[in-house]
């Protein structure tokens, strides 16, 4: 009897430690630390083309895959926010996009334009490029289908960030991103409604900047199902294996619609303006989870788990940085440090006295969140007789169209441009002389940009928008809060030599995301 009890409470035993090895191994192969227990399965190099400072070279990293990557899409990897980083980068051209799928094993690329034209085109408003590929997913043998959207490298496409629409979601981001699931529906019913019909099939869905925004809507589409009539459940995608991970992310859903996806991750910088547009008080939002990278103090990673939280809900973790980032940074001529947005000051002169009129926002705030915060408040409540931004309504009345206009001129004559900020710079007495009249000023743009060979379609359609300028932004007005703004920031700005904008836009480029990002995952 007591030898059958020792062999049944062997056998109860032997069992107890087969589950418990079971467990844990599947365990180690799900949760967000697999990447630093596994060899990569494929990896291939991706090159950062160095914009914030065109001296210091160019920057390579690699990408990699492991085999449980796409395992859990709820569980945050390292190594996949960094492999979709160089995704999306390597998008800026159908070549280099093709070669990091063939690299990492994906099969069946397909390139896309949405609107008309090649993958490559740039110069319709309202288009968005895109890619698609797919592979099988040696961890659980389904389909992956990668969308990688074309989130740098484009012109015209410009516009289209500042159609907000009076109502609903970003219009310029959801059409695009209408567009996008269009093209991945087809791709679906045409890969895979035969040969892996069988499978459950995830996506690998990432973008930059504006094609972050679209990624982010995208999601929410596929999440809850954007067409009524062929849903995703009936293509066989496995909603939870949405695997999302944007970067410079800026606003653009409505507040019920920007849920807290666990499997979205929005990687920004307070030190990026882009992410603050739109703004929220216009009522968009960023759905999933927010990834905010690079504090001032440049020692703290910040998770952010509800977009719409307040700055105390944060949570943060000290990090040491990496060697090999630091090693990267010296090879620039100088370090990309966060812009110093606190150190801008107007002067005036008053008896020929110079004097301090305005410190750009002086000592009251401390971080670049704060001061972006302050300038972002000082132009929603410009008013004036022209532009207005204080409501999305009344910005889209207003300004929309102006806004567009000029983003579209300067996008598409970008080139010229140095050549009419050095006209303005080397008239500007004149120019202020021409202030006290609307036709005179609209007149004499227009031929300071024709003279710096900036190409004007049509001078009558120039003119509207520069006398919408003239109403709200001329420095002479008494009435419109907006000139305020231009006298204080814009013309010191522009006779600086653009040095103060030029910290700031630093700040959305993507090897400087790429620094932060590594900086804030430092190797063990």
């Amino acid at each position: 009897m007591k030898k059958n009890f020792k062999l049944f409470l062997a056998g109860i035993i032997s069992v107890l430690l087969i589950l418990l090895t079971v467990y844990f191994t599947s365990c180690s192969m799900n949760n967000e630390d697999s990447s630093k227990k596994e060899e990569p399965t494929a990896s291939t190099n991706v090159v950062f083309p160095s914009k914030a400072d065109p001296d210091g070279g160019d920057i390579t990293v690699d990408a990699e895959l492991y085999s449980s990557i796409f395992g859990d899409a709820t569980k945050y990897d390292e190594t996949l926010a960094i492999s979709s980083l160089c995704m999306t980068v390597a998008a800026e051209e159908e070549k280099t996009l093709q070669d990091f799928f063939v690299a990492f094993g994906f099969k069946t690329f397909e390139a896309y334009n949405g609107a008309s034209g090649g993958y490559d085109d740039k110069d319709n408003p309202d288009s968005i490029s895109y890619g698609l590929a797919h592979m099988i997913d040696p961890y659980d043998n389904n389909g992956i289908i990668a969308v990688a959207i074309r989130g740098v490298n484009y012109s015209s496409e410009w516009t289209s960030n500042f159609n907000i629409g009076k109502e609903g979601d970003h219009h310029g981001f959801s059409n695009a991103a209408k567009l996008v699931y269009t093209g991945l529906k087809s791709y679906i019913e045409k890969n895979f409604s035969t040969e892996y019909a069988d499978k459950k099939l995830k996506l690998w869905i990432t973008g930059y900047s504006r094609s972050a925004a679209v990624a982010d809507i995208l999601s929410y589409y596929i999440i809850t199902g954007l067409d009524t009539d062929t849903t995703y459940a009936q293509l066989n995608i496995d909603k939870s294996k949405v695997f999302t991970y944007t970067f410079a992310t800026p606003r653009s859903l409505i507040k019920t619609h920007a849920r807290e996806y666990e499997n979205v991750f929005n990687h920004i910088s307070n030190a990026d303006l882009v992410t603050y547009v739109a703004p929220e008080a216009y009522g968009l939002f960023r759905c999933g989870t927010d990834k905010v990278l690079f504090e001032s103090n440049k020692s703290q990673y910040t998770e952010h788990k509800d977009a719409q939280s307040s700055t105390s809900d944060y949570t943060k973790y000290k990090l040491s940085y990496t060697s090999v980032v630091d090693e990267w940074l010296k090879t620039f001529s100088s370090e990309i440090n966060l812009p110093d947005f606190c150190a801008h000051n107007y002067y005036v002169y008053t008896s020929g006295e110079k004097k301090e009129a305005h410190d750009f926002p002086g000592n009251k705030y401390t971080t670049e969140k704060e001061c972006i915060e302050f300038f972002m408040d000082l132009l929603l409540n410009a008013t004036g007789d022209g532009a207005s931004f204080k409501t999305r309504a009344e910005f889209v009345d207003t300004a929309q169209s102006t806004v567009q206009y000029f983003v579209n001129l300067y996008m598409n004559n970008s080139d010229k441009f140095s050549t009419f900020i050095s006209e303005i710079k080397n008239n500007v007495f004149t120019l202020m002389g021409k202030l006290s009249s609307e036709t005179d000023f609209c007149n004499y743009i227009t031929e300071l940009l024709t003279k710096s060979g900036i190409t004007v379609e049509s001078e009558s359609v120039l003119k509207e928008h520069l006398a919408v300028l003239y109403k709200s932004a001329n420095p002479l007005s008494t009435t419109a809060t907006l000139s305020t703004i231009v006298m204080q920031y814009v013309v010191p700005m522009m006779i600086g030599g653009n040095t103060d904008f030029q910290r700031i836009i630093k700040m959305h480029y993507p090897e400087v995301t790429l620094i932060t990002l590594l900086k804030s995952f430092p190797e063990s």
